[in-house]
């Protein structure tokens, strides 16, 4: 690798470690809730609702909440389930 390479390179590394550890970045583990403990969806100091539905989640957020969803800030519902594709809207 060039140098130029080389510099390139640690600048995408610093990047994507930055933006993967953030706090609410695909590494964060922000707690483990019980849905069922929170009937009204409310999780402590987790932006959203978040209801099971299901084999899955329904979260809704407003694009104030700062959450993002396949990157992009969720409008109204949005239905996550294990599944390794995108996100799929509610």
């Amino acid at each position: 690798m060039t140098t130029d390479a080389s510099e390139a390179w640690q600048r995408w590394h610093e990047q994507r470690e930055a933006t993967v550890s953030a706090p609410h970045g695909p590494l964060a583990l922000t707690g483990t809730h019980w849905l069922e403990d929170h009937p009204d969806g409310r999780l402590p100091g987790i932006p959203g609702t978040w209801t099971a539905d299901g084999d899955a989640v329904v979260l809704r957020a407003a694009g104030a909440d700062g959450l993002t969803v396949d990157g992009r800030p969720p409008a109204g519902e949005v239905r996550l389930a294990a599944d390794p594709g995108p996100a799929s809207a509610a």
